[in-house]
């Protein structure tokens, strides 16, 4: 995978990046790996991501309104 690249990021944010990552005793990219994964943990992320596995498994498969087969 490439390098993810977060240009024009403000220098304010940049600071407190590099705050963080002291605080933590580590480099500015190991802090922002930590943040990104921590954000990706959220569970309607995670429902979100289930949600959009199920929508590739089903592309371009027939969908009918039908559900006449459902009944019993």
């Amino acid at each position: 995978m490439p390098p993810i690249v977060l240009p024009d990021l403000k220098p304010s944010v940049i600071e407190k990046l590099k705050a963080l990552a002291m605080q933590h005793e580590c480099s500015v990219e190991e802090e922002v790996r930590a943040i990104v994964e921590e954000a990706v943990q959220d569970e309607a992320v995670e429902l979100l991501a289930g949600v959009l596995r199920i929508r590739q498994q089903l592309a371009g498969r027939k969908q009918t309104a039908d559900s006449g087969g459902l009944q019993r």
